[in-house]
């Protein structure tokens, strides 16, 4: 589905995700769920964010961050964020139903890990 909206800025394409249980069955091919009691947890809370919903790319990527950023809070060591964050590109694709929306995505979460190190030099 790809559709323009007013508030869809410049050439980002609209994409309706699937269904919760089709997710998790895709991130379980992509080798991904299954993992972990604590991954999982996770991903859970991703796929509660972004199932059966409309969504560019930009909004994947916030609701990747916003779900990491809670799950993060119930306690998670440290390391478990960089676990998760480095399999970005791959759950994306994985549930993403359009590649174009999953492209930029994954170009959006570039770009904010490449200011991060800017600023952290």
């Amino acid at each position: 589905m790809k559709e323009r909206t007013e508030m869809n800025q410049g050439s980002d394409q609209i994409v309706r995700m699937p269904q919760a249980s089709e997710m998790v069955a895709k991130l379980t091919e992509a080798g991904l769920y299954g993992i972990s009691p604590q991954t999982d947890e996770f991903y859970n809370a991703f796929i509660g964010a972004v199932a059966d919903e409309e969504k560019v790319g930009a909004g994947l990527t916030l609701a990747w961050e916003l779900s990491l950023y809670d799950w993060m809070h119930q306690g998670m060591p440290p390391v478990m964020r960089g676990l998760v964050g480095m399999n970005f590109d791959r759950a994306i694709d994985a549930v993403t139903p359009d590649p174009e929306v999953a492209t930029q995505a994954k170009e959006l979460m570039q770009r904010a890990m490449e200011e991060i190190r800017k600023q952290g030099q």
